[in-house]
């Protein structure tokens, strides 16, 4: 991660894990990184939100650019029967 945000060894990073629901399905599971230095407080209130709407409207910071990775995968299917 921390070569493709380009940074050093020592520079910390924000991980955020989301699930973005359709009709109360899970959908999506994004996955966004944030570098502390830039993003130095993150809550899970502006986590529900828009992290880039944070970003550029509170933090007044412009994002140059964000790169997104789309995979698909098949759903595992996970069955537990109960007696």
């Amino acid at each position: 991660i921390k070569d493709k945000l380009e940074i050093g060894i020592n520079d910390k990073v924000w991980k955020i894990v989301r699930t973005r629901n359709i009709d109360g399905e899970k959908i999506i599971l994004d996955k966004d990184y944030l570098v502390q230095k830039y993003v130095d407080n993150i809550t899970h209130e502006i986590c529900e939100n828009s992290i880039y709407e944070y970003i550029e409207g509170k933090l007044g910071l412009k994002i140059a650019y964000a790169k997104k990775e789309i995979t698909v995968q098949s759903a595992t299917l996970v069955l537990i029967f109960c007696p």
